[in-house]
């Protein structure tokens, strides 16, 4: 039986794909002018370079033989993207939703489904050049924003924790020695205000700071609690701060000092209602209404979160030595009704604490000549823990509570290095070799109040692996690159925070081979990159709601996934850019004996096991579509700005077991807006998701019944900006 967790749409989106096959032509026989140049997107009438660093060094994003989809900050603004689940808009097969308080992050079909303590993502996330280990620490809100890059495919030679997914790495602009300032105020819908600003001077020779603020507060909430007659869905909030300094002690260093904290609350991904069709645990609870609930007490996260980096680098002329050292902390806490019904039978507060330290040092050839390397050696000690994670109700039988306290303690050590050499005229091959070893020791106790030990451990496993990538690139023409690469990559295994007798979990590893092309044509008018890939994915780490509280996570043995993807950018004249995504993605599972089955019963849900041979794998829709259109007229009396986006998903399963499903969805953002033609000055209007389309942040099936917690509604406002 399946379950589709909204009413089905019809596959509208499988008609855009011939309109996005023709959009190279359409813009190519664009008119076109003589001007050259590589000014701004939007600005100008050619496509600006973007520099990424995809290989741990500054290259056009065009040079490189990685799958890389780089978004800048003046294009995740123009699209209204304005945090890290939103990235899914501009970036084809990413897949980024909420699980609690957790970020699930998918790319090309691989991923994590488990956001608790004690889980890393299978698609690393980096913030300069720093790894954020936990998943809550991975939903935040975008400010200061330089670009976004998204890695796709295994990352398994160069980025401090392997990744089998890929990487997105956030990087913030640096500051600068001209005095700069802009600020942002909006108001929108469900009572919201929302406010950013951004400040940077040069504070004496060499030294230069800046400073990064956004808030936001949701006063009104999308829904309603049927049970305890309240608002669901409201007083959802963020603030951000963060700053960065900048010294130049001389010609050859580069010193960066960044801080951030950041506090958010939200029901997004905790709160949770009853699917369609099916009915809770207590044999009464339906569903009340895509965006009400039915708690029987509330639901709602906050996290909060800080960290310091200092970053160091130093030219000495035949090499680059940088320094990477950062210090991070996370306390969150969260309360969920985790049967979603009024019946007491499991509620969970989840008190949460992190902390990690990782130190990187990195030897960086120059760019220069017919060989580059890059030599480096990684460590990470992370410490997540529940501090309780608490659970009541009718699920604890006789006893008031349970309680489980549970740490683990993670170090990681690795060595790296990679070389990239010219072998003939315009041809490079490229290899590299990573080993790392992660040591984990978990320990928890699991006790029935008010002193019954139901479950003691201390335990201790390693995990060691070599990894490796292969590759060659040749460029054909000028602007037209291709390339070929064998990618291994590893995600190392783990404990179960939540589920203690549980022995560790085996590590990811995945196999990847890809062949693609980058390509700038029409005279810098038309950006066409794409890539196809075939995965070979084993021993899948996966997740399993329990019906007494917390997950557990289970070793699926292998699958396997093909595709491709199309990224585009172009600029047919001046003032107007387009950009688009298209992704194809095919998995399935090639072997997973005694996977969880769960079939809908009057009382939730009745549990079993299937092999899950030939189903679709978990976060992998088929076909996945982004658009963007931005224009910017200028008249007597400024700039008129108009943005378009648009993102298609064409449905997935939420587990192996292929029950639930999200069906198709489209989202639609959009903004006019006016600037002054000294472009201090701007006001404009803009909505997200303006089709109302339902689709949900995260999907739980268990014992406990079927229930989901709905993505936002749409949305809209105004906001007026400043800036001198």
């Amino acid at each position: 039986m399946t379950i589709a967790t909204i009413e089905a749409a019809p596959r509208r989106g499988r008609g855009l794909l011939s309109g996005v096959a023709l959009l190279p032509m359409l813009i190519m026989a664009a008119p076109v002018s003589a001007q050259e140049g590589g000014e701004a997107v939007g600005a100008a009438d050619r496509i600006e370079d973007i520099v990424v660093t995809a290989q741990r060094r500054e290259e056009r994003l065009q040079d490189v033989p990685v799958a890389v989809t780089a978004v800048t900050g003046a294009a995740l603004e123009r699209q209204g993207i304005t945090d890290t689940r939103m990235l899914t808009a501009s970036v084809p097969a990413l897949d980024y939703t909420q699980q609690n308080n957790g970020a699930l992050v998918y790319l090309r079909g691989v991923g994590t489904s488990n956001g608790g303590m004690g889980q890393e993502t299978s698609v690393a996330i980096y913030v300069d050049g720093v790894y954020l280990s936990v998943p809550a620490g991975s939903l935040f809100s975008f400010n200061n924003i330089a670009r976004v890059e998204v890695l796709k495919g295994p990352q398994g030679t160069l980025f401090g924790r392997n990744a089998t997914g890929g990487v997105i790495q956030v990087v913030t602009l640096d500051p600068s020695q001209a005095t700069k300032f802009n600020a942002k105020v909006g108001y929108g819908n469900y009572d919201t205000w929302e406010a950013s600003a951004y400040a940077t001077t040069g504070l004496g020779d060499g030294l230069a700071a800046d400073i990064a603020v956004y808030a936001r507060d949701q006063r009104d909430g999308w829904g309603r609690n049927l049970t305890l007659n309240t608002d669901a869905f409201d007083h959802q909030n963020d603030i951000s701060i963060r700053t960065k300094w900048l010294w130049n002690p001389g010609d050859r260093t580069e010193v960066r000092l960044i801080g951030d904290y950041s506090r958010s609350r939200s029901e997004t991904g905790v709160a949770w209602n009853i699917l369609p069709g099916t009915r809770g645990v207590d044999g009464v609870t339906t569903n009340p209404g895509f965006y009400n609930v039915t708690h029987n007490f509330p639901s709602a996260s906050v996290v909060e979160q800080a960290g310091v980096t200092l970053s160091i680098n130093h030219d000495m002329d035949w090499a680059s030595l940088v320094s990477i050292s950062s210090y991070r902390w996370l306390d969150g806490r969260f309360t969920l009704d985790q049967d979603a019904t009024p019946r007491r039978q499991v509620d969970a507060t989840v008190d949460q604490h992190a902390t990690t330290f990782s130190q990187e040092l990195q030897l960086v050839s120059p760019q220069a000549g017919a060989l580059r390397w890059i030599l480096g050696v990684y460590f990470n000690r992370d410490k997540p823990e529940f501090n309780p994670l608490r659970v009541e109700g009718l699920a604890t039988g006789a006893f008031p509570f349970i309680d489980i306290n549970s740490y683990q303690l993670s170090h990681s050590y690795a060595g790296f290095g990679q070389a990239t050499l010219e072998i003939a005229d315009k041809t490079h091959a490229t290899a590299g070799l990573r080993y790392t070893r992660d040591e984990r020791h978990v320990v928890g106790t699991r006790i029935a109040a008010p002193s019954t030990v139901l479950a003691d451990v201390n335990k201790r496993a390693n995990f060691e692996k070599l990894t490796w990538r292969f590759a060659l690139d040749h460029e054909v023409a000028a602007d037209v690159m291709v390339y070929a690469s064998y990618n291994r990559g590893f995600k190392s295994g783990t404990f179960n925070l939540s589920s203690l007798p549980d022995p560790a979990v085996k590590p990811e590893v995945l196999d990847a081979y890809e062949i693609g092309y980058k390509t700038e044509l029409a005279g810098k008018r038309l950006r066409l990159n794409g890539s196809f890939f075939y995965y070979d994915y084993k021993n899948i780490q996966t997740s399993q709601v329990l019906a007494t509280g917390g997950q557990r996570i289970v070793n699926a043995p292998g699958a396997t996934i093909k595709g491709f993807d199309i990224d585009l950018t172009a600029v047919p004249f001046k003032g107007l850019t387009i950009q688009g995504g298209l992704g194809y993605t095919h998995g399935r599972y090639k072997d997973f004996p005694n996977a969880p089955f769960f079939t809908p019963s009057a009382n939730g849900a009745v549990q079993s096991t299937v092999n899950a041979k030939g189903n679709k794998t978990v976060h992998t829709p088929e076909i996945t579509v982004n658009a963007s259109v931005a224009y910017s007229h200028e008249t007597s009396l400024g700039f008129l700005d108009f943005a378009v986006s648009y993102a298609y998903n064409d449905g997935f399963f939420w587990y192996p077991d292929n029950v639930t499903t999200q069906p198709s969805y489209h989202l639609v953002n959009g903004s006019v807006g006016w600037k002054s033609l000294d472009e201090r000055y701007s006001l404009t209007l803009w909505s997200k998701n303006l089709a109302k389309e339902r689709y949900y942040s995260f999907v739980s099936e268990s014992a406990l019944g079927f229930a989901g917690s709905p993505a936002a509604p749409r949305t809209y406002g105004v906001t007026f900006g400043v800036k001198y």
